[in-house]
């Protein structure tokens, strides 16, 4: 029910900011942007949070002052184990794949607030091995694709480039959620 209501208000926002009338052409001569972001990811298991890190890739277009669409590549950095009676277990990020639809304040505010909506494709290699006598492997390839959800707030540094911290869920499935904390940097051209 909570992911119905809030799924409701992000849609009327979107709706709200795409009504907006755009601003004349040389206030948006930068419709387009490119970054990258340093990722912090938590993914929930039976065995605690697994956290790696990657790396992700922005490139974006503006359709005016609010709202933006946006795709995302992202690569791993590290990957995460534990260790539970002598088996150790591995997480390692492939690749992260998103869109999102950005709605948010005014592009121009120094400081601007905004929400994703969209959908995301993560993969990643998880890994078994037991050390008793001798080592004893096993390692599957599994993809997560979901419906995918965040906000965050950008700090514009000049009218060409911002900084930004997000938060995102990838993957939402009860008890085994994944979820990303971003920092990154953008260019506008």
């Amino acid at each position: 029910r909570k992911r119905g209501d809030f799924m409701r208000v992000v849609l009327g926002a979107m709706l709200l900011a795409s009504s907006v009338t755009s601003f004349a052409e040389s206030d948006l001569e930068k419709k387009n942007y490119f970054g990258f972001q340093y990722s912090k990811l938590t993914q929930e298991s039976d065995l605690g949070d697994f956290e790696p890190t990657a790396v992700q890739f922005n490139l974006g277009h503006r359709f005016n002052p609010y709202v933006a669409i946006e795709g995302r590549l992202g690569f791993r950095l590290s990957e995460d184990e534990k260790t539970v009676n002598d088996v150790e277990y591995t997480i390692q990020p492939v690749t992260l794949l998103a869109a999102y639809l950005k709605v948010g304040l005014d592009d121009s505010l120094p400081v601007r607030p905004y929400l994703l909506v969209g959908h995301s494709s993560a993969t990643a290699k998880r890994k078994t091995e037991v050390n008793f006598f001798r080592s004893i492997s096993d390692s599957e390839t599994v993809t997560a694709s979901d419906p995918s959800y965040g906000g965050g707030v950008a700090l514009n540094l000049s009218p060409d480039v911002s900084i930004h911290g997000e938060w995102v869920m990838l993957d939402d499935d009860d008890g085994f959620d994944l979820t990303a904390f971003n920092l990154g940097f953008h260019r506008r051209y």
